[in-house]
């Protein structure tokens, strides 16, 4: 059976520290997310690793446009599905979404808790 692999979108990252799961509430999902990149279930790219490293400013927003491509692109060459939080949206013309740029590709993508599903994590 194929397991599948989870390449992770910085928005992963920022919003389940900064909204729902904080390092100092739920500590047992950022080891579940270290156990799995150990494994190589998951991982993420060093463009994605540069953004969260720099902070959230009108070059970040940039840099979240500009490696978009790369995190599709990297995906599918190693047959991973991405992981975000952004949305298809059929019309976007100005920012165009992962989800679009994924379906353009035929990569597949998911988010966090469909990610989590499918890993089995359990965190308690």
């Amino acid at each position: 059976m194929h397991e599948t692999r989870f390449l992770l979108d910085a928005n992963v990252f920022i919003a389940a520290a900064r909204q729902y799961y904080g390092f100092d509430l739920v500590p047992s999902f950022w080891r579940s997310l270290e156990d799995h990149a150990r494994t190589g279930r998951i991982g993420s790219i060093d463009r994605v690793k540069d953004e969260l490293l720099r902070g959230k400013d009108d070059l970040a927003e940039w840099a979240q446009g500009a490696f978009a491509g790369w995190l599709v692109a990297y995906a599918k060459v190693y047959g991973l599905t991405v992981v975000t939080h952004e949305t298809y949206a059929p019309d976007a013309r100005k920012k165009v979404p992962i989800p679009n740029i994924c379906r353009a590709f035929a990569v597949t993508y998911v988010d966090t808790w469909a990610m989590l599903r499918a890993l089995g994590a359990k965190l308690g």
